[in-house]
């Protein structure tokens, strides 16, 4: 009996361990997913959608930090303001072609510029300009300033960099009011100078601003260029008047690399025709050029905002992706052979959008201490 009795016990401690084992290895396998090293979590994060990264950020918070250097496809961001009283943010998934509802503001707000996967926001009843991260919702507050209408602006880096320069710019007939403002600053720097005599044409929605070198390029209507220097605080117009006419024509810049390229385009949804320059480097000439370096560029419009990437595949290189004015066509044009390659339907069915602009998602979580401009 004895001997039975232990044979019992020693078969029923056997079996308490194996259970144990069990347990022990189930929370082992299930334990490395939040902790997985970041080139498994990159390799992880590059193969999915938008719409599963989105998902992914809230059940893995861990790999929130390495998300952030998986390079992105570019996609369609949509602003909507509702009654007045809210602006709600979609991002089209471009491989599932869905939209994902970021976030929501309880105010109206307008968008002046995109970059860095951050949005530059005004608020006009609110007399305020703030960043906004569309997919992290983090907001960085900027100084009050009272936002004049129909302005173009851009930022030299990331919002959370130290070298972070807000540039906006109104222009008139007669006067260029321009103010800027840096990083850990409190207040706005404003400048005017006169334009009687250079006579720039430009315009808010047509054109677009550019930080180059250290210095911010608009380009004229006429072709001009337009260069203001913060630091010597000069405003010079380069160039000879090269204008090309046509009904819903723009004027873009763009920088890509060391180089910085003219884009215009002309009768957007109907015929369009696309030109591509390239300011060569001594001097300010442009050169019609036939190729981006192997990289592709994103044009939307209302306001312009254009940017460049570098090309994913091989088959986006030397693409340029015209978001039409009237939101609801993606154009494909080819800069090797100058011709539009196809019209995509992008779903943009909703009457009462704001504007539509491209963006390239960033997963940035910044800290407290990023989050303070001044």
């Amino acid at each position: 009996m004895c001997r039975n009795m232990g044979i019992t016990h020693s078969k029923k401690g056997n079996t308490t361990a194996e259970i144990e084992d069990k347990k022990r290895q189930i929370e082992e396998e299930e334990r490395p997913w939040p902790d997985l090293l970041p080139e498994l979590v990159f390799s992880i994060v590059e193969s999915l959608s938008l719409l599963d990264r989105f998902n992914v950020s809230f059940a893995f918070p861990k790999w929130k930090p390495t998300m952030g250097l998986v390079p992105s496809m570019p996609s369609l961001l949509q602003i909507t303001n509702l009654d007045s009283k809210y602006s709600t943010f979609k991002i089209r998934d471009p491989i599932t072609g869905t939209f994902i509802e970021t976030c929501c503001l309880p105010y109206r707000v307008t968008l002046l510029s995109s970059s860095y996967g951050w949005l530059l926001l005004s608020n006009y009843e609110l007399f305020t300009v703030f960043f906004l991260n569309p997919l992290s919702k983090a907001v960085i507050r900027l100084p009050p300033i009272e936002p004049p209408y129909s302005l173009s602006a851009c930022f030299s880096a990331p919002p959370t960099s130290p070298e972070c320069v807000i540039f906006l710019g109104q222009f008139g007939a007669d006067a260029i009011r321009i103010m800027f403002c840096y990083h850990g600053d409190n207040i706005w720097t404003e400048l005017f100078f006169d334009n009687k005599e250079s006579r720039m044409l430009l315009s808010a929605y047509e054109v677009n601003s550019v930080f180059y070198k250290g210095k911010v390029y608009w380009l004229g209507m006429d072709g001009r260029i337009g260069v203001f220097d913060p630091v010597a605080k000069s405003w010079i117009v380069h160039g000879s008047s090269d204008f090309l006419g046509g009904y819903n024509r723009y004027y873009l810049l763009v920088q890509s690399g060391d180089d910085l390229f003219r884009i215009w385009t002309c009768c957007v949804d109907f015929h369009p025709t696309v030109s591509v320059y390239k300011l060569e480097k001594h001097g300010y000439q442009w050169k019609e050029t036939r190729s981006l370096d192997g990289h592709s560029f994103f044009i939307s419009f209302y306001p312009s905002i254009i940017f460049s990437t570098e090309a994913l595949q091989e088959k986006d290189r030397d693409k340029i992706y015209i978001r039409s004015s009237n939101g609801k066509y993606c154009f494909v044009y080819d800069v090797g052979s100058a011709r539009i390659l196809n019209r995509t339907n992008i779903f943009l069915k909703q009457p009462s959008f704001n504007c539509c602009c491209w963006i390239q998602p960033k997963w940035d979580y910044p800290s407290f201490e990023q989050l303070r401009w001044f």
